[in-house]
């Protein structure tokens, strides 16, 4: 049935799909529903997810608890255009975990990335920003970058327009020299950095404590703002942030994923003095008809609920490091050319040598073998991140059942590498 809807698909959609992430080979898998830790296919496939929507399903498919909720706040209509009490609460919760005195929920962590862009830019008075080759921040154009000359960013899609990206520096992540040589030359019209603490969005790279401190100590060596990006891995650690597992806080930091329970949001906040520029308060525009969508809101307000009483992140992490120090014993008992990287509730293999610390070296890995691996693993019935360049994430409603499946279907697979 897949590859017949495929077929029709290609009729409406480019590519087949409505995103490039989508587009497995030879055709996409068509969903029928999820719950728990296992999707269906419209084929009658059952499959253990570890891509959970690419992260924001840390309770899993389709949360008992938040459901019934979500159900009942439907009965009350789900946009007004006006305020609800429960964006409030989700803000004051958020607030407790995270070193933000306000903050703005939009509807995306690509809103998110390009508001928070535009407020320290506001703020500062200045154009230029530093990011980091092969972190994603969303598909804004200052930041669909790719590394040119003398760090200068160039376009990394067409219809993206020079003029949007002449501002933008791209580094080397976990890169100290070269991060305090490009704030020191640019520091006259250095707006800030954006980074994310974890990257999360070529594979999982997992950066040294170094390079982490030093950001926050040139941004204040410089005059520099610093933004985080936690839009994958807020609420993905026990910590329940980046920024707290290193204890090196930034200026603004964006979210998203689980923060909406699985349902569109974003929010970026930060420091009073910055986000009080922004509109209605400031000159910095946002607005949106659907920034705190009041079921977004509802959805994320009871996932955090859930999480803060069942302890659902321990449970999420748990997980992982058991799939991960097994896969590590896999990869050395079979003299395998691997390194695999897990923190918190994430986890990823990279077939190849030595140690995966930026964008080159996960580029040198073999992605042609992890495709075979990841297709190996969905006939033995686990669904695996479907690119070498995304992130495998647990949930709390994985078990003891899926473990054993899972590292059985991995020993085999790797087997046959």
């Amino acid at each position: 049935m897949s590859f017949e809807l495929y077929k029709r698909a290609l009729k409406s959609f480019p590519g087949g799909v409505n995103s490039p992430a989508r587009l497995l080979k030879p055709y996409p898998l068509y969903v029928k529903g999820a719950k728990g830790s296992r999707l269906k296919t419209l084929d009658e496939k059952e499959l253990i997810d570890y891509c959970l929507a690419f992260g924001p399903l840390i309770l899993g498919s389709a949360n008992d608890y938040v459901t019934e909720e979500i159900k009942e706040r439907l009965e009350l209509g789900w946009i007004y255009g006006l305020c609800t009490e429960e964006e409030i609460l989700l803000a004051e919760k958020i607030k407790k975990y995270f070193n933000m005195d306000l903050l703005r929920f939009v509807n995306s962590g690509a809103e998110a990335s390009m508001n928070a862009i535009r407020a320290i830019r506001g703020y500062k008075g200045k154009r230029k920003i530093i990011m980091f080759e092969g972190n994603y921040h969303g598909s804004y154009d200052d930041l669909l970058v790719k590394a040119g000359s003398s760090m200068v960013g160039l376009p990394s899609s067409l219809g993206v327009l020079e003029d949007s990206t002449k501002n933008t520096l791209v580094l080397i992540y976990n890169d100290v020299e070269g991060l305090i040589k490009a704030v020191r030359e640019n520091k006259e019209d250095l707006a800030g950095i954006i980074v994310e603490p974890i990257a999360c969005n070529m594979g999982l790279v997992i950066p040294d404590f170094e390079f982490i401190k030093a950001l926050r100590e040139v941004c204040d060596s410089y005059d520099a703002l610093l933004i985080f990006d936690e839009i994958v891995t807020g609420f993905r650690m026990r910590e329940y942030s980046a920024q707290n597992f290193f204890k090196v806080y930034p200026d603004l930091t964006t979210l998203g994923k689980v923060i909406g329970g699985g349902f569109p949001i974003g929010v970026f906040g930060g420091k009073e003095e910055i986000m009080k520029k922004i509109s209605p308060q400031g000159n910095v525009h946002n607005a949106g008809t659907f920034n705190a969508h009041p079921i977004s809101i509802y959805a994320g307000l009871k996932t955090l609920e859930y999480i803060e009483k069942f302890n659902a992140i321990d449970k999420a992490c748990n997980f992982a490091y058991n799939i991960g120090r097994n896969l590590v014993k896999m990869v050395q008992d079979f003299g395998l050319e691997a390194r695999v990287n897990h923190i918190a509730s994430m986890f990823q293999i990279f077939f190849t040598k030595g140690e995966i610390r930026n964008f080159s070296d996960v580029k040198r890995c073999d992605s042609e073998k992890y495709l075979r691996f990841h297709g190996e693993m969905m006939k033995k019935g686990v669904y695996l991140a479907p690119s070498q360049f995304e992130t495998n994430f647990t949930s709390s409603a994985h078990n003891e059942i899926d473990l054993e499946l899972t590292l059985k279907a991995m020993e085999e697979a790797l087997r046959l590498k």
